[in-house]
Order: structure tokens, then C-alpha cells, then sequence
């Protein structure tokens, strides 16, 4: 990623965001698609995973089928179980990160955003606020 692209980072983000919301059709289309080719290789894996153990358990005990499917249940469902005990400390704190990283964008590019109004005279404020005008009001045509 080049230094300007990393700079401005949350500018993307919220472009982004923006042309999601103005599309949203076109972006509920794409995540349900990224979903289920997402939902289709995790069962893949795990069914993969699910047989590799059955057939350790079979050949480790020698055990007949039904035995080796239950021990295999009960071996999934226990590393699920310590998955989501995991997870429970990790949420918090990529939540708390990304709550901290919001905060400090929005306050730098209020910041920047106060500054530059500041600097600006009369005759340009007035143009920034007709140029939002216009920008808003042909916006209204495509919102509808």
C-alpha cells in the first residue's frame, strides 16, 4: 500500500461505506454471494477436518463406526467450546481497537476539516457552501 493510501486510510473506508449505501442492492447482492462462498469452504473444512478425526479415531481405538462418530462429536464440539472460550477475550479488544482508531480519525479530520474552513475568506466559504448546495441538491434526483 502506497503512504498516501495508508494516510488516508479511513477516507476510503468511508468512501466505501458511502457508495455501499448508495448501491445497496448492489452490495447486499455481493455479501450474501461472499457469505455463501464463505459458508460453502467452511463446511468443506469442516468436513474434512470431521473425517480426518473419525478415521484417527477409528484406527488409534479400533472402534466401529458408530463409536468412532460419537467420540468424533463430542471431540468437535469440545473444540468448539474452547474456540468460543477464546474468543470471548479477543471481541473486546479488536471492538475496543477499532472503537479507539473511529474516534481518533473522526477527531483528525474534524480537526483538519475545522482548520481549513478557518482559513478560508469570505468569497471562497461562500463558494464551498454553493458547490455543497448544488452537490446535495442534484444528489436528490438519484436518492429518489
Amino acid at each position: 500500500m502506497s503512504l498516501i493510501a495508508k494516510k488516508n486510510l479511513d477516507l476510503w473506508i468511508v468512501a466505501l461505506l458511502i457508495v455501499s449505501l448508495v448501491m445497496y442492492d448492489v452490495t447486499f447482492e455481493i455479501l450474501t454471494e461472499i457469505l455463501h462462498i464463505l459458508f460453502e469452504i467452511l463446511h468443506h473444512m469442516f468436513e474434512w477436518v470431521e473425517l480426518g478425526i473419525e478415521h484417527a479415531i477409528e484406527h488409534l481405538f479400533h472402534t466401529d463406526r458408530h463409536g468412532s462418530q460419537i467420540l468424533t462429536f463430542y471431540t468437535l464440539m469440545l473444540l468448539i467450546a474452547f474456540l468460543l472460550y477464546k474468543l470471548k477475550f479477543v471481541v473486546p479488544l479488536v471492538y475496543n481497537a477499532v472503537r479507539q482508531l473511529s474516534r481518533d480519525a473522526w477527531i483528525r479530520r474534524k480537526t483538519q476539516a475545522k482548520q481549513f474552513w478557518q482559513q478560508q475568506d469570505l468569497a471562497h466559504r461562500i463558494g464551498w457552501s454553493l458547490a455543497a448546495c448544488v452537490i446535495l441538491y442534484l444528489a436528490s434526483f438519484f436518492v429518489m
